[in-house]
């Protein structure tokens, strides 16, 4: 896993977790995981496709915060 995709993966974890266990929408984890989706969109733009972990996080994303 490259840098990017892993920083993403623990941004989302932190995220999620807050959500998962109904604490609620915590801004600094959000903050952190705005960064980390940025770094992976400078990361990714010339790749012909996105890690596959990095989609798995793009398609829960949604769901977990709906």
């Amino acid at each position: 896993m490259d840098e990017a995709s892993s920083k993403l993966a623990a941004a989302w974890q932190e995220f999620d977790i807050q959500l998962r266990m109904r604490k609620g929408f915590d801004e600094d984890s959000y903050t952190v995981l705005k960064s980390a989706l940025a770094t992976c969109a400078e990361s990714w733009a010339a790749q012909d496709a996105i890690p596959r972990v990095g989609a798995n996080i793009l398609v829960d994303i949604f769901a977990a915060t709906e």
